[in-house]
């Protein structure tokens, strides 16, 4: 084999050599057994490095993560953005109490759970269509309110595409001594080229390499900034919450993304989105939202429901989108597209708006957060999951206020709680999610998952 440190390059030359597996994984990538996919399917073995203490060739790819996005330095995963933000909630509660944005994805919410963790709610702002920026002067009352809070969480871009001015919040908290980690999931493509936003300022920021760049699902990298982050308890456990079995498939696959993100990919990519951008204003009972990230086509569907929009596409155009919900849709752009791509996709929303005879818009859905303000302890939650329960049908939630959830409530995608074990069912709680069934979206329920009925705490246990 040759010397290069690239770990996809080396794998491909060794896999393709006379070595005789005898060790892990049991298919021994013979190709009868498995899809082309796993050729290069091998465990730790001698010369290929170990996730969990890297120093040769997987250390390769985090310094290379962090080189990319200029940090100091970098953790990759193959257990996704999830993974990564678990480890970083049970890393910071060690510290004291956490300010989380309610729009937090739901792993966010299962670190505090599983931490036993205190933390407190702040909400993002909110216009006709959604929410999603934090506020800097926001977050500033509330770290000033509580000097208790050591650390921050918050989610930008948002499912939207909505960014915060990480910027001034990081300012902020570096001005109070308090850590700021930024889910950045679907910003993976930020500062690599000057058409999409820079990437995030904070002291930790963690990306999906998978959901706009190339690497296989369930890849991200953690980059850490600065030397205020606890490294080494993240590191922990990130290693307790990853498998001990880390797939190289995937990590060959980070290796080939960054590779792909420093070439031409990414210019190509942001040509076609621009172009197709410039298209689409002239749709006239449909709309394209002006998101803070132009790789997020959010189309405001018009007189469609986004459930139509979205049937519409799939049944007549073969197009799937990322989401849809009552009054609009998600399309998400990746480096994988093209001119040719995005002008398919460019063209039907066209012909569809050329349908269309009323321009009115739907009526949007409001958002129902948990409470602002409110401070959530992990053993609360968890003291609410094992409690007695009793099942009630979801569209009498309104019958139910005062009570306590026993579980999770959210949509999914894009996995923002609605209620969480333990909240107190207020009726303007109840009224926002009554509204929410009634636009037809789908919420999810956890642990059973049925999505009709409600766990709530029983009260004459």
């Amino acid at each position: 084999m040759n010397n290069t440190s690239n770990l996809h390059d080396v794998l491909e030359q060794y896999c393709e050599s006379d070595y005789l597996a005898m060790h892990m994984p049991g298919h021994k990538r013979n190709l009868d057994l498995i899809d082309n996919a796993f050729k290069n399917d091998i465990t730790e073995i001698d010369g290929f490095d170990n996730l969990k203490n890297p120093d040769g060739l997987i250390r390769n790819i985090a310094q290379d993560a962090a080189r990319l996005w200029s940090a100091d330095d970098a953790l990759i995963s193959v257990n996704g953005s999830t993974g990564l933000l678990l480890a970083t909630v049970m890393a910071l509660s060690s510290l004291g109490k956490i300010l989380i944005a309610s729009n937090c994805h739901i792993s966010v919410w299962h670190g505090i759970e599983m931490a036993g963790a205190e933390a407190s709610l702040i909400n993002p702002e909110s216009d006709i269509h959604f929410t999603g920026r934090i506020n800097p002067a926001t977050l500033k009352v509330k770290l000033d309110e509580d000097p208790s809070i050591k650390s921050v969480i918050i989610t930008s871009p948002t499912y939207e595409g909505m960014v915060s001015d990480t910027d001034s919040i990081y300012k902020i908290t570096k001005e109070r001594g308090v850590i700021l980690a930024v889910d950045e999931a679907h910003g993976a493509h930020f500062g690599l080229t000057p058409y999409f936003p820079a990437s995030a300022t904070a002291d930790i920021v963690i990306k999906s390499i998978h959901k706009t760049l190339s690497a296989p699902t369930q890849t991200a990298v953690m980059l850490f900034y600065g030397n205020s982050a606890p490294i080494k308890l993240v590191t922990h456990y990130k290693n307790s919450i990853e498998s001990s079995s880390p797939s190289y498939v995937l990590m060959s696959g980070i290796d080939m993304a960054l590779t792909c993100a420093k070439g031409d990919h990414m210019a190509k990519w942001a040509s076609a989105a621009a172009t197709a951008r410039e298209e689409l204003q002239v749709l006239r009972h449909m709309s394209l939202y002006g998101s803070d990230d132009p790789s997020k086509f959010v189309i405001i569907s018009g007189s469609l429901s986004g459930y139509d929009l979205a049937d519409k596409l799939r049944h007549d155009y073969h197009i799937e989108v990322e989401a849809s919900f009552p009054s609009y849709i998600i399309a998400m752009t990746g480096i994988g597209d093209t001119s040719e791509s995005l002008t398919r996709f460019v063209s039907a929303l066209l012909e569809i708006d050329a349908s269309l005879t009323n321009a009115d818009t739907t009526n949007i859905a409001g958002t129902a957060f948990v409470n602002e303000g409110k401070v959530i302890n992990g053993k609360t939650i968890t003291a609410a999951l094992t409690a007695n329960h009793d099942e009630v049908p979801l569209s009498d939630i309104k019958k139910h206020v005062g009570r306590t959830s026993a579980e999770y409530l959210f949509a999914y995608p894009p996995g923002i709680p609605l209620l969480i074990p333990g909240d107190i069912i207020t009726s303007e709680v109840a009224q926002d999610i009554t509204s929410l069934l009634h636009s037809g979206l789908h919420l999810t329920n956890e642990p059973h998952g049925t999505g009709n009925e409600l766990f709530l705490v029983d009260t004459n246990a």
